[in-house]
């Protein structure tokens, strides 16, 4: 008996099988010239057909190009089954790590819930902006990266995807766990939480939300011979928001092996939200490797949320003139 959430390989060989068979009579079968009367009476094209796992392989079995798969993907309604066993399949019979990602991403767009062995949910989409009242009873939290310290290069947060041999392991953080990195910003007023929350979000093992802004999107960048994961820094868009008193909370999520996305880390700023009134706040998010390989190297990471520090205000000079 297979074991719970694991797809038997003979699955998706199955899979394949048939995305081959089904693709052979169209790729056999006589071309028909509609005539005159035929187009005459031609109705208008039905909305594409969602796109499903079987879809996938076949064009991956025809060696169709994986860009024109990627445009695909972004064309049509996802009906994908991305639990973590069909996935470890999918990458099996040569589905690559992009177009499964893209296919991840399509189903976040669709407000379709990408979680491992979770049912096709709506969901919030990775951009989108949460249920909210009427217009006129919101407001706008707005969330900006505070700058790097002055004399510092650009801040970046990251996580360690695999370090150089020999060298000696940081005392912190997550060394080839992650595989992609997102910006989260999720809401834990237990009034604002909806009914099966858990079905709602992408995210696993964290406190009841309601998910607000889900922002995937990362890079590699070697240090010391380390390969980091750095978090792509764009900045959220405005979210707007009933107003009252929102316990919100930000993270940074790591997506696992296994597809599960977990906070890695985070930080909490409560705020009130006036009705066309703008809440700002500032996330300092960033992390340096430390150290060297004779003393071994360390993890400094700093996430922190808080209001966005007020303007300084300007000297006005005195009305009497310059004093001698």
């Amino acid at each position: 008996m297979p074991l719970l959430g694991h797809t038997p390989r003979r699955v998706v060989t199955a899979l394949v099988a048939a995305a081959v068979l089904a693709w052979w009579p169209l790729a056999s079968a006589p071309v028909t010239m509609a005539g005159p009367a035929a187009a005459a009476t031609a109705t208008p094209a039905p909305d594409p057909a969602p796109l499903t796992n079987e879809d996938i392989v076949r064009l991956v079995v025809h060696g169709t190009a994986e860009s024109v798969i990627v445009r695909e993907i972004a064309a049509r309604p996802p009906d994908f089954d991305l639990d973590p066993g069909v996935v470890a399949e999918l990458e099996h019979v040569g589905v690559s790590r992009s177009i499964i990602e893209a296919m991840r991403r399509r189903q976040i767009d669709a407000g379709v819930r990408p979680g491992p062995g979770s049912p096709a949910t709506p969901g919030p989409s990775a951009t989108s902006l949460p249920a909210t009242p009427d217009a006129a009873d919101q407001g706008t939290v707005v969330v900006t990266f505070a700058p790097a310290p002055a004399g510092d290069p650009p801040a970046e947060i990251f996580a360690i995807a695999a370090r150089p041999k020999g060298a000696p392991r940081p005392d912190d953080g997550e060394i080839g766990l992650v595989t992609d990195l997102a910006l989260v910003l999720a809401c834990t007023t237990s009034t604002h939480v909806p009914d099966h929350w858990d079905t709602r979000t992408s995210l696993e093992g964290a406190p009841r939300h309601e998910i607000l802004l889900f922002h995937p999107g990362s890079h590699h960048r070697d240090q010391h011979g380390f390969d980091l994961l750095v978090l792509d820094r764009d900045e959220p868009a405005p979210i707007r928001l009933a107003a009252g008193r929102h316990a919100l909370i930000a993270g940074l999520a790591g997506r696992h092996g296994s597809g599960a996305w977990r906070l890695i880390a985070s930080d909490g700023e409560t705020v009130d939200v006036a009705v066309g009134a703008t809440v700002r706040l500032r996330l300092d998010a960033r992390s340096a490797l430390k150290g060297s390989r004779m003393t071994g190297y360390r993890i400094e990471q700093v996430f922190t949320l808080a209001p966005e520090p007020a303007a300084p205000a300007t000297a006005t000079p005195p009305s009497g003139g310059v004093t001698p």
